[in-house]
């Protein structure tokens, strides 16, 4: 089943997309892999940061996923921001500071 408002994408001046690291450090395959997949030809230009958190591995899926966002021509803030399992408080403010750069980009 996909998250559905695509096409509601151009309704804002920048996105910001979350999503945890499945399986094989790959994004969440039955919902937000098919939203982001079809999400990719509306990034053009856009200011976009990703996060999301990781339990295992070393966090190589947010590198991946920034960069196939970058391809897509996204102006990606930050280079993503993975966290592992529970943010503590650097991941927080981790958190805080991207939540900050990406509202400055707007």
């Amino acid at each position: 089943e996909s998250f559905g408002g695509v096409e509601r994408l151009k309704e804002y001046d920048g996105l910001m997309f979350g999503c945890p690291a499945m399986g094989d450090e790959v994004l969440e395959e039955g919902a937000f892999e098919p939203f982001f997949a079809e999400a990719e030809s509306h990034l053009r230009g856009v200011p976009v940061a990703l996060f999301g958190s990781y339990g295992w591995g070393g966090g190589a899926w947010i590198e991946s996923w920034a960069e196939r966002t970058r391809n897509a021509g996204a102006k990606l803030i930050g280079d993503g921001l993975a966290i592992e399992n529970a943010p503590d408080d650097d991941g927080i403010a981790a958190c805080e500071a991207l939540g900050r750069e990406f509202a400055a980009s707007l």
